[in-house]
């Protein structure tokens, strides 16, 4: 079965000693790296005004293997679909908030918007202009990944798919080399914090030209 998420990290070990959280917030320069949207810097974190349609943030970060990403976020405008874009192998799994109609999901090969395959749907995900921490698992093994996440101290469930059949979605970007990555739909949001935990693989900086 998977692991407890915990909020906090808790007693890990990765290759080549104890596994800790690591800020990266440093490691992004919204202006050099937004794709679409109006991303800057602010004190409470780092600010997107939607500029209609999606919005990107390509970040230059990169972790591989097994490991957990920590999310502090806070709705700020329209309050549609908060995602993010997180590495396995050179492929996506998209992790999707919603405070539109309170809904959570994820997804693996299938839209957002599609009823009839949704991962998981559960009411008041979101609460516009309150901040939110998602914790999110990856896992691999045998050429599967399991994807499982807390909300506010609340785990909310997971899933287990085929490496070989998860694609991010078919509006978004196929960024490369694969690295954690945001976007909304018509919608605001800080990005208050944002840590990683390598539990089993490397997490670095992507070197861009």
């Amino acid at each position: 079965l998977i692991e407890k998420i915990e909020s906090d990290a808790g007693p890990r070990v990765a290759a080549g000693g104890p596994a800790k959280w690591t800020s990266v917030m440093d490691w992004i320069d919204p202006e050099k790296e937004k794709r679409k949207g109006t991303w800057t810097s602010e004190k409470e974190g780092i600010a997107l005004k939607p500029t209609g349609g999606w919005n990107f943030l390509n970040t230059p970060i990169t972790v591989t293997g097994d490991y957990d990403v920590r999310w502090q976020l806070t709705p700020t405008q329209n309050n549609d679909c908060f995602i993010i874009q997180l590495p396995v192998q050179s492929r996506f799994v998209d992790v999707v908030l919603s405070a539109r109609s309170g809904e959570f999901h994820t997804i693996r090969r299938f839209r957002a918007d599609d009823k009839q395959k949704p991962d998981w749907w559960t009411p008041g995900a979101l609460t516009p202009g309150k901040r939110a921490i998602a914790v999110i698992q990856v896992r691999q093994k045998d050429k599967q990944v399991t994807l499982t996440l807390t909300l506010n101290g609340k785990r909310i469930g997971g899933w287990t798919e085929s490496i070989d059949n998860i694609e991010t979605h078919l509006h978004w970007h196929n960024f490369s080399p694969a690295t954690i990555n945001f976007g909304t739909w018509e919608t605001g949001m800080i990005i208050n914090r944002l840590d990683v935990l390598p539990v089993r693989g490397e997490l670095k900086k992507a070197e861009r030209k």
